[in-house]
């Protein structure tokens, strides 16, 4: 992994946006490092992240990677992590864990992750943001490490209720019937559709909500870069302009077929932007 300069610092201040002046840009940059490393819902990432903090904890899993596992299991004992009160057992999980994160720590380059954000107008949100949605929170150490958004739109929030509407790519007419009605009904409510960005109901809901011109929001089961399915690009570009595109992913991650399940889980949270 490449060490996080200055220089690195800055333009992980510069996607913070906003949020920038009240978030520690080490610990940004960390998070930043940890979703190049692992899976979106890692439990073990998101404990040792709770437990130790971003950073801490991506110094003792490097160390652990190359010396051993003794600093990372006495920081976690110390700290009280979840599962420290049977060592024999943590220490099992967190070898487990490095050795399947092992690949990526070596060649992660945050600035590379950064830069890739930026290409595609990406912002960075951490749970120490203002607009971090709360309900991830509701995940555990599920949640998301960060969330990469794209929006056009000039605030993200305002309160507003949120409602998931997701389903099947190969929807019936009668499916989508139903999606649309129920969607319509909940935009004109004043109530923010977030959905995935998947053909079918996905698709059905997004376009639903942008011809009411109501915020829909897009939950992306890869990188905030990666606008999938290509047939899909044109209505995942408006749905940022109207409201916003979420990846927990970083940038570059491609979609994989299980990372879609994910998503939709994810995509149903209450959320609020």
């Amino acid at each position: 992994m490449t060490p996080v300069g200055t220089e690195l610092l800055d333009a992980v201040v510069r996607l913070l946006g906003r949020s920038g002046g009240a978030v520690d840009p080490a610990q940004a940059a960390a998070r930043v490092a940890w979703s190049a490393v692992v899976e979106p819902g890692d439990s073990v990432a998101g404990e040792l992240l709770s437990g130790l903090g971003p950073e801490r904890a991506l110094g003792a899993v490097l160390l652990a990677a190359d010396d051993g596992f003794d600093t990372l299991l006495g920081r976690c004992v110390e700290a009280e992590v979840a599962g420290a009160e049977d060592p024999a057992a943590l220490l099992h999980g967190l070898k487990a864990a490095v050795e399947r994160w092992t690949p990526r720590l070596s060649t992660i380059n945050v600035g590379d992750v950064l830069a890739a954000a930026g290409a595609v107008g990406a912002g960075l949100l951490v749970p120490e943001s203002d607009e971090w949605p709360s309900a991830m929170d509701d995940l555990g150490p599920h949640a998301p490490v960060v969330l990469w958004a794209r929006s056009a739109a000039a605030q993200l929030g305002g309160g507003a209720p949120a409602l998931g509407v997701v389903g099947s790519r190969a929807n019936t007419v009668a499916g989508a019937e139903a999606a649309a009605e129920i969607t319509s009904t909940a935009a004109d409510a004043g109530c923010t559709i977030v959905s995935g960005g998947a053909y079918g109901i996905d698709a059905v809901a997004h376009r639903v909500t942008i011809a009411a011109g109501t915020p829909t929001v897009a939950v992306l089961a890869g990188g905030i870069d990666q606008l999938y399915p290509a047939g899909n690009a044109q209505l995942l570009h408006n749905v940022a302009r109207q409201g916003a595109l979420l990846a927990e992913s970083a940038p570059g991650t491609r979609p994989t077929r299980w990372r879609f399940l994910a998503q939709n889980v994810k995509s149903m949270r209450p959320v609020r932007i």
